[in-house]
């Protein structure tokens, strides 16, 4: 593309993006010429203009484009003016209120918006022009083209786009007003330089006409020698006009004549038309009709808003008839160019005669020293009194001058305008004497005496001259011109500008008197330097010397805020003392600009005290960036203390505080503010902190009130009776102040804003607890602001939603902690996500939530972000600073945290408390905080606070999980269960591994010595990778056993020699790894080198039998998912899909080795793969056991009863016990996960039911958890496939934690029987002797009891157990767990279990899965049995077991006896399975009568009913099940697929029916037959007398089982009535 700019600027490759952007979106026409005005706007730009702009493609086009929508909607000549705030949406984003203009362009437009801009006040942060570009219109005014323009070419429409970024203007109104403002400005521009040639040509008309007159008179040939003068460039002409002299009413009028208007004078609508001299003072009438003063020069009191802030000057050229009389004026209106101020006064007309004049009337000689200064007063005289006054008044001026003969003493020469505008006072003083507090007191005197409102102020003096000169101008307001005596206002002023010393002399023995005057006087009468004295009064002194005073080594700062006496509001001073050394300014002026202040001038003030010592001020004068709605002396204090901790860095320095003096608020609570805002950057809230902060400053009264909302519902004092678990709806105060807030809220225009404001309010209302009035020992804020937070009372907070939450923030750190209940523990870690540490936190409890399943609390995390540790932090400094924030953080939670002393529970002090009691807050170590425990315990004892050294697990005096290597076990557990499905023993077959992790690690170095038999062939950690491509496995494994004793090994430190051929270790930091033969062949390539990276991936996709990661980081990934949605960027570049991780089994030892997707993935693809909370919960099912002991104990040691020591002991000598519980979990886990795999397809419905119900009841997010949808379920059910692992892993945590809180909100702990569920959670030693007693006053007693029946539960009876129950009989978990356990003890469910357990690489993994079914049907039943049948009349557990148990017991054991024909046969087949897959015979005929067993309740159930021998009975009743087909029919029921809820239900009901059924006919049997009847007489008898109903029934069994496949599901209902008609009638026939 061809442009006629000849030079592009060095932003051009910038410009030639926005061009290509232009050609890409917009239509080719209007894309040519957006194209030509894109080069054009920036071709004069520099690339320092950017230095405090965005200037990213996005912003710069949308800047440009904007512009040129107003360039094209341009139609007149009149010049377009745009002011407005940028709408973020549009993707421009601009902090600032924008100025658009385009009009013609001429001279003096950038300098007169700029005028205007100064005088509101208004800061410009950007401005743009270049200088005007050609344009071609049509007829009608529509843009064609744009192009450059070309100088001196005539003809050409040139228009000047002007663009101006200035402070950020919030009201509409007064963004309206600016562009009406700057319009009429353009407009007077505009007219100035049009009608420019036309004024020139008046003048020179004039001069013409004077020339023509041949009149010798000097003043006549001054005149038109001034009139040239002017036009000589020493006048801007802004405007012109004609008057014509009148008589009106006999007296001497002006009439202006029409038309002849020029410039600003052009438009004569609102111009007086005739006006009387009497108006005018009487100077100005004399001057005015005067004959001798041919011309009037004076100022006006209007001032210019074209080129220059400044008075616009008048000069009147009277106009004479031929008699030489006044006929009229021709008036003209500008400013004198600097020209005129600086030429010498000989030669300009006019002054030069008064100059003679005056030189004249001294009588001096010209070459004399007395004729030399006076000719040098008058040359620095202020030149519009040069101008302006008379030579006789000028005269008496200079000479009382003169006079002063550079005397010591203060004089005053005034000169008063002749239209009574203005007074031009000169005061000389002493220069040593000068400084600004005298001028500015001496400009309140003169303020004061004339009633002045405006006073310009000009000193003058020069290094020959020991007098200062300072010209006040004083503008009057109007009214009676005032009286004043020169000597009277002289004397004042003298009085106000005494010598300084003098001055100090006197304030010292007035202020510190005699005592202290010499001490003073000795240390300060030549401390402050010439600069501070000709700046400042000796009284100002005295007030600085009282902070100079303060100044110590402790206290090396202190501070003023202060306006001067007289000083415009907008001014404002600030002095810093500081002891030793001076503040840079680069230091403090950052704090100034962001509480809203802009320094424009800084003086330095070095204050030596002798040798006492040196201090030194910072002077800064300053102004608010906007009209101050405050009283300097009112905010003082705050603003001081809030510089003062932002200076020592206990509150940070941002733009929150401008909140200081906009809504005068201090610095803490600014902080409230501050942090609410950090915290909402974590909750992903669309805001910046910065633009939330412009929303308070915008709102500073909403923004007052809501800080009010805070205090009264938090400030202690405001609740003297009652400060916990108040209910806020009881506060009229707070509901009056949040409905202040919603009514103000309302009037905010901007949606953005009010949705910030709003969720400050909300914030509040969800805050339940906060530290902010509790104070330290030194009676101060914490250095950290914590606040409590009820999660689910925050719109638009991402999922999952913490019950509580803990924010805290602090300059050096912030920190979350989340909870999933009020019981919940989990670990804090050092984070390094400084964005978005919530995010990972969030993911991390969510987690840990599923992980702590297993445990009594739920799950928890905490993490912190350190702000001073970056990546050039060295480590020393990071260590200290990391435990430093560790310690505040622990301090922070523990502070809103209740207590528990002599059984009580205790709130702490100056909290008001909007929750329950909360006392219990656990953490554990983790990534960045291993090695914290003891400083979390330390702090946690120094509060007194219950939990003691339980409070954080892992520390000193609690159980090294690396030295017992539970955390490595437990995962173990998991491999042997993968390996063991796979019929495998992993502990004697030889293992190929590829690890994740070094031998240094606890996890990975304790994995790898759990089997001698393992091959690891591959690993890597962050620095090295491990290749031995055919280890033997004996060598290898003492060589790392060796490593995992060396302290801090490195995979470096491995014997080379005991590596197999080809291998090696290698460093990640290498360019390229050559490969080996062995290695390419374990890698299956023929690649000669590998990047590192891509090794590591090759190693991952490895076909080796196991990865074990012991490791941090996220190594493998889903396809579906980016690399950033892992969150893990570290390793992106190593990660691979699951489809690509070929290892048959995959174990997490680390946390967070895989997504969940990413499991999910390679499960479908047929690895082995639980989830890292299911393979890692050892680790913190141990910690939450250390905890539990030690809360035992901790009544113990408050009462004394027991020693730290003692205890220890006893938890020492537990560690294997508690190994072996942590353990046992870890298999049941894994046993129940393989038994969902194995049910799970043939079982689809009842978790596709489970996982619908607990969705709907807001217990689940199948999103969140990335499970199937009810679509993807749907199509596994029908191609018969179940849940994948990882699936069934998040089900059983959900399973556990849902039926935990079930049972926790019931009153099942406190049953007696199931209270003994609390011995499950702790070791042998603590379940005997007077540890038991303490079990049953455990402060957690409810929660271990609810915790232990829900693993005990899901892990033996499977996921969906009491829910199954629940839906089938619509009994509550508190009336299912009590049948259940009645079922599991009657059936001694624990010793089958055992027994299967026992068979582990005996029998298959199958076969045992098959067993556990049979077992798992059995309890189902029976429980479902109870519920019917039982429960109802006997609701004690342990009285329901001692009935049910013995006869339960009797009869499996004579089982054998009881089964007959084709039952008998069924149940031989079925045990003959079982031995022909290895199970013991025995084992194998119990499993094999498990189903029948189920029968054994109703057999007891009817004996007791009816009377008869147990035997008996159960004999009768076997025979009749047999005979009756009971047991195959049930068999059918069990086997019919139900796809839908109603048939399930109806199922569970037919078997329930048909126990009643065989309950009743067998008792009819009993009371049909005699006595002497054998067993089979007394069914035949039976069966004789009810031949005919039996016919029935049978027929309906023969008909089912000759066509098997073609039933449907109502035979069974047709089935049921029969039998009910059966027993009807026969129910009948015994009641007679």
């Amino acid at each position: 593309m061809h442009f006629t700019i000849q030079q592009k600027n060095a932003l051009q490759p910038l410009i030639d993006q926005l061009i290509l952007r232009a050609q890409a979106e917009l239509p080719v026409q209007i894309a040519e010429n957006f194209s030509h005005f894109l080069q054009l706007y920036y071709s004069h730009i520099h690339q320092d203009d950017f230095e405090n702009k965005d200037p990213s493609t996005k912003n710069l086009y949308e800047m440009a484009y904007s512009h040129w929508e107003l360039l094209t909607a341009r139609k007149g000549s009149a010049a377009q003016v745009r002011v407005f705030n940028p709408d973020p949406k549009s993707g421009w984003e601009v902090e600032h209120t924008v100025i658009q203009v385009v009009a013609e362009n001429t001279p003096f437009l950038v300098d007169s918006i700029k005028v205007e801009l100064d005088r509101q006040g208004i800061g410009v942060h950007f401005a743009l022009h270049m200088g005007g570009m050609a344009v071609v219109r049509d007829k009608t005014g529509c843009l064609l083209r744009v192009q450059a323009y070309e100088a001196g070419r005539s003809g050409q429409q040139v228009e000047a786009p002007l663009y101006f970024e200035i402070d950020r203007q919030v009201d509409v109104g007064k963004r309206q007003e600016l562009c009406r403002n700057l319009e009429r400005i353009l407009a007077s521009v505009k007219v100035t330089v049009e009608d420019w040639s036309k004024m020139v040509a008046r003048v020179e008309s004039i001069i013409a006409e004077l020339d023509a007159q041949a009149v010798d008179d000097p003043n006549h040939t001054e005149l038109v020698a001034f009139l040239r003068w002017l036009l000589n460039d020493r006048f801007l002409f802004l405007g012109a006009r004609d008057y014509k002299k009148i008589e009106v009413d006999g007296e001497p009028a002006i009439h202006l004549v029409r038309g002849s208007g020029l410039g600003i004078l052009r438009d004569e609508t609102r111009s007086t038309v005739i006006r009387k001299y009497t108006y005018l003072p009487e100077t100005a009438r004399k001057i005015a009709l005067s004959l001798e003063h041919l011309i009037i020069i004076s100022k006006t009191n209007t001032q210019s808003v074209v080129h220059r802030r400044a008075y616009t000057d008048y000069i009147g050229v009277k106009m004479f008839n031929a008699q030489g009389e006044i006929i009229g004026e021709h008036r003209f209106l500008g400013l004198y160019t600097s020209a005129a101020y600086s030429e010498n006064i000989e030669h300009i007309p006019f002054v030069r005669q008064k100059v003679r004049s005056i030189l004249e009337a001294s009588q001096l000689p010209a070459h004399s020293h007395a004729g030399k200064d006076l000719l040098h007063i008058l040359s620095t005289l202020p030149r519009d009194d040069l101008f302006q006054g008379t030579a006789e008044e000028l005269y008496s001026i200079v000479m009382g001058i003169l006079h002063l003969q550079e005397r010591k003493k203060i004089r005053l020469f005034v000169r008063e305008d002749s239209y009574k505008h203005y007074l031009s006072c000169l005061v000389y003083l002493p220069r040593e004497d000068f400084n600004t507090v005298v001028t500015n007191r001496m400009s309140e005197v003169l303020r004061n005496h004339f009633k002045s409102t405006e006073i310009d102020i000009d000193i003058y003096f020069t290094n020959a001259s020991i007098l200062a000169r300072i010209h006040f101008l004083v503008r009057l307001s109007g009214g009676a011109f005032p009286e004043y005596s020169v000597t009277d206002l002289e004397n004042e002023l003298s009085r106000v500008g005494r010598s300084w010393q003098d001055v100090f002399y006197t304030v010292v023995l007035d202020y510190f008197g005699p005592d202290r005057k010499n001490e003073i006087l000795g240390k300060y009468k030549k401390a402050f330097p010439t600069s501070y004295r000709e700046s400042f009064i000796a009284e100002e002194a005295i007030q600085d010397i009282k902070l100079l005073e303060d100044l110590s080594e402790s206290t090396p700062l202190r501070m003023s805020f202060y306006r001067p006496p007289g000083a415009p509001s907008h001014i404002i001073k600030f002095k810093l003392f500081h002891l030793h050394s001076t503040i840079p300014l680069s230091d403090a002026l950052p704090m100034l600009e962001n509480m809203g202040l802009r320094v424009f001038s800084e003086e330095t003030y070095c204050i030596s005290m002798g040798s006492v010592a040196t201090a030194w001020i910072n002077d800064f004068n300053m102004t608010y960036l906007r009209e101050p709605n405050f009283n300097v002396k009112d905010v003082s204090l705050i603003f001081q203390e809030a510089f003062n901790y932002i200076w020592l860095g206990h509150a940070e320095n941002d733009i929150f505080n401008r909140l200081v003096l906009e809504a005068q608020l201090s610095w803490r609570e600014i902080t409230i503010f501050r942090a609410y805002a950090k915290y909402l950057k974590q909750t992903g809230f669309t805001y910046s902190p910065e633009y939330i902060a412009q929303t308070l400053i915008n709102h500073a009264g909403i923004t007052h009130l809501i800080k009010d909302l805070f205090c009264e519902k938090f400030d202690p004092a405001k609740f003297p009776e009652q400060q916990h678990n108040v209910d806020i709806k009881t506060n009229a105060a707070f509901a009056n102040i949040a409905g202040l807030i919603e009514q103000l809220i309302a009037d905010v225009s901007v949606l953005d804003e009010d949705r910030i404001l709003s969720r400050y309010v909300e914030l509040i209302k969800a805050t339940l607890r906060t530290n902010y009035y509790q104070y330290s020992r030194e009676a101060t804020g914490k250095p950290y602001l914590s606040f409590k937070f009820c999660p689910a009372k925050i719109t638009q907070m991402p999922l999952p939603l913490p019950k509580f939450e803990f924010f805290v923030y602090s300059p050096d750190f912030e920190g979350v902690h989340l909870r999933c209940d009020k019981v919940a523990r989990g670990g804090i870690r050092l984070s390094d996500r400084k964005e978005d540490f919530r995010i990972e936190i969030l993911g991390l409890m969510k987690a840990q939530n599923v992980k702590n399943a297993v445990i009594v609390p739920s799950g928890a995390k905490g993490g912190f972000i350190a702000k001073n540790i970056s990546s050039e932090t060295n480590r020393e400094l990071a260590s200290s600073e990391a435990v430093y924030c560790y310690r505040q953080f622990i301090r922070s939670l523990l502070e809103l945290t209740d207590n528990i002393a002599g059984g009580e529970v205790i709130t702490p002090a100056q909290l008001v408390t909007y929750d329950d009691v909360d006392p219990y807050l656990v953490v554990a170590p983790d990534k960045g905080t291993a090695s914290f425990s003891d400083i979390a315990n330390e702090i946690s004892n120094e509060l007194g606070f219950w939990l003691g050294d339980a409070f954080a697990s892992g520390g000193s005096m609690g159980y090294d999980h690396k030295k017992m290597g539970i955390t490595a076990r437990g995962a173990w557990i998991s491999a042997e269960q993968h390996f063991r499905d796979l019929g495998v023993n992993v502990n004697q077959a030889p293992i190929t591994v590829v690890g994740i992790g070094d031998m240094s690690g606890d996890v990975f170095g304790n994995g790898m010595l759990l089997s001698k038999n393992l091959k690891l062939v591959a690993a890597f950690n962050h620095l090295d990778i491990f290749i031995d491509p055919n280890p033997d496995p004996e060598v290898s494994f003492k060589e790392r056993e060796r490593l995992f004793l060396l302290p801090r090994s490195r995979w470096t430190d491995y014997n080379p020699e005991y590596i197999s051929q080809g291998g090696g270790v290698f460093s990640r930091k290498s360019k390229r790894i050559i490969l080996t033969p062995e290695m390419q062949k374990l890698l299956h390539c023929q690649i000669e080198s590998l990047l590192p990276n891509d090794l590591i991936r090759e190693i991952l996709k490895l076909p080796v039998d196991m990865l074990w990661n012991g490791g941090i980081g996220t190594y493998i990934k889903s396809k579906q998912e980016k690399h950033v949605e892992v969150g893990d960027r570290a390793n992106d570049a190593i990660r691979i899909n699951g489809s690509e991780l070929a290892a048959r089994v995959f174990c997490e030892g680390g946390n967070l080795g895989a997504t969940q997707l990413g499991r999910i993935e390679y499960a479908l693809a047929g690895g082995r793969v639980n989830t890292d909370f299911i393979d890692n919960s050892a680790g913190v099912d141990c910690s939450d056991r250390e905890v539990l002991i030690k809360v035992l104990f901790s009544s113990l040691l408050e009462g004394r009863e027991i020693s730290i020591e003692a205890r220890n002991n006893v938890l020492l000598e537990m560690t294997e016990d508690v190994a072996r519980l942590v353990l046992r979990n870890n298999y049941e886990q894994n046993r129940s996960i393989s038994y969902a795999s194995f049910i799970s397809p043939k079982r689809m419905n009842f978790f596709i039911r489970y996982l619908e119900m607990q969705e709907r009841k807001g217990r689940i997010d199948r999103d969140l958890e990335f499970l199937p949808t009810q679509e993807i379920l749907l199509e596994r059910r029908n191609k018969t496939e179940g849940l994948t692992r990882p699936e069934l892993s998040v089900l059983l945590a959900y399973s556990k934690i849902i039926l935990e809180k079930e049972i926790r909100n019931s009153d099942l702990p406190e049953d007696p029987y199931l209270s003994n569920f609390v011995q499950k959670a702790f070791p042998s030693l603590l379940c005997v002797g007077r540890y038991r007693e303490l079990l049953s006053t455990h402060k957690l007693h409810r929660e271990i009891i609810s915790t232990q029946l829900s693993n005990t539960i899901v892990s033996n009876m499977g996921l969906t157990f009491t829910f199954q129950m629940w839906d089938e009989t619509s009994e509550s978990t508190a009336t299912i767990i009590p049948c259940y356990a009645i079922a599991h003890a009657v059936f001694s469910m624990n010793l089958f279990y055992q027994e299967i357990e026992s068979l582990d690489y005996i029998v298959t993994s199958l076969t045992q899965m098959q067993m556990i079914q049979e077992l798992i049907q059995l309890i189902r039943r029976a429980t479902r049995w109870l519920l019917r049948n039982y429960l109802a009349y006997s609701p004690c557990i342990q009285k329901s077991i001692e009935f049910f148990g013995p006869s339960v017991q009797h009869l499996l054991k004579n089982f054998s006896e009881l089964l007959q024909g084709e039952d008998k046969a069924r149940f031989e087949r079925k045990k003959q399975r079982f031995i022909e897959q290895k199970v013991p015979s025995e084992i194998a005929a119990k499993v094999a009568g498990l189903a029948p067993s189920y029968h054994f309740l109703n057999i007891v159930q009817a004996a007791q009913d009816s009377g008869t021998d147990l035997n008996h009975l159960a004999k009768v009743y076997f025979v009749l099940m047999e005979r009756m087909k009971f047991l195959w029919f049930i068999e059918q029921i069990n086997d019919f697929i139900a796809n839908d809820r109603w048939t399930i239900l109806c199922k569970a009901g037919y078997k329930s029916d048909l126990d009643v059924i065989q309950r009743e006919l067998t008792i009819g049997v009993l009371r049909m037959g005699e006595s002497t009847l054998s067993i089979e007489d007394s069914v035949a008898l039976w069966f004789e007398s009810y031949a005919y109903p039996i016919k029935k029934w049978m027929d309906i069994i023969q008909e089912m089982q000759n066509n098997p496949a073609n039933y449907k599901f109502e035979v069974f209902s047709v089935a049921i009535r029969v039998l009910f008609d059966l027993v009807k009638i026969n129910r009948k026939d015994n009641s007679l």
